[in-house]
């Protein structure tokens, strides 16, 4: 249920904006910002059962929104590789920052 809210709020961010016309650090600060706390809402009670599993971690429907931020600031199709968009924009998976927290 996070994930389609937070995927409501990025279409409605990316309506207004256009995030591929945005520096780098300024795009990713408005993600920061205004998505990634939607994600991890409540992530000290649930984010203690995520599993470490990396082979499964873009599978994750809170994943998805990050990589699609991802694909839409590098406008990039929706079958390109999700591992070199990340390494572009040089962003981590959002289970090692629930971790780290």
């Amino acid at each position: 249920m996070l994930s389609e809210k937070a995927l409501n709020a990025f279409y409605k961010i990316h309506k207004q904006l256009n995030f591929s016309s945005l520096l780098l650090k300024f795009a990713q600060k408005i993600v920061d910002a205004a998505i990634v706390p939607i994600l991890t809402y409540g992530y000290e009670v649930w984010g203690m059962f995520i599993k470490m599993d990396f082979e499964k971690r873009d599978k994750t429907s809170t994943k998805k929104v990050d990589l699609r931020f991802c694909k839409t600031f590098l406008v990039l199709n929706r079958k390109a590789s999700i591992h070199a968009a990340r390494a572009k924009m040089g962003r981590f998976p959002l289970q090692i920052v629930i971790v780290k927290h």
